[in-house]
């Protein structure tokens, strides 16, 4: 494919007009075309970007993704795909165990066919969550964080889990990013720790990180 014509972030940090060679089978950019190109593109006047990544949506077009609906997620995916995000995060709300395993089992029915953005794993938001935050969340569902419960979480859904909220200032929050900070991406939210609260669970990430370069 050739993309001509298109505005393309220079390393002059601005745009500038520029045709892309993109290789059809590797669907990378090179510097020169290899090959004779059955598909040309005029871009002219648009900007031409990576894909989108969207790491925390709970669903689309009338599906969420605790639908537990494997078609339902695949709505989702095509949709987002449509809108120029090429991978996302699909996000569960806070809800039993058992149901968020019912939940996950569906990730792996979207189809990976060009059509439909890549589902990069699963961002759970909850149920480490802060009563005084939930938001939207079911507050009889939420819980402090618990090392057993996402231990059998990873076990069942090894690799797909890639990211979870907490609120740093429950009970059990510390031992738990000590726990998982190499498995998963950690993130602070739905939360009233104070400064001195979230400093204190992001200086307990990082020291993981420099015993774990140091080991």
């Amino acid at each position: 494919m050739i993309i001509r014509n298109g505005l393309v972030w220079g390393d002059d940090f601005t745009f500038h007009e520029k045709d892309l060679y993109i290789d059809d089978a590797t669907h990378t950019i090179v510097d020169k075309p290899v090959s004779e190109y059955k598909e040309i593109l005029d871009a002219k006047g648009n900007y031409v970007i990576p894909g989108l990544v969207d790491v925390h949506i709970h669903g689309a077009k009338g599906h969420d993704f605790c639908d537990a609906n494997t078609d339902g997620l695949s709505d989702i995916a095509a949709y987002l795909y449509s809108c120029g995000v090429t991978s996302f995060c699909t996000t569960s709300m806070t809800l039993p165990e058992n149901q968020l395993m019912e939940i996950f089992e569906t990730v792996s029915g979207v189809p990976d066919d060009g059509n439909h953005a890549y589902v990069a794993g699963i961002h759970m938001e909850g149920p480490f969550l802060s009563p005084a935050k939930k938001g939207a969340q079911k507050e009889s569902y939420l819980c402090n964080p618990s090392v057993d419960v996402f231990c059998r979480l990873l076990e069942s859904y090894s690799g797909k889990i890639k990211l979870i909220t907490i609120a740093p200032e429950l009970p059990g929050a510390d031992k738990f990013i000590e726990k998982f900070h190499d498995e998963v991406a950690i993130s602070l939210g739905h939360s009233t720790a104070s400064y001195e609260i979230a400093s204190k669970a992001f200086a307990a990430f990082s020291a993981c990180l420099e015993m774990t370069a140091s080991s």
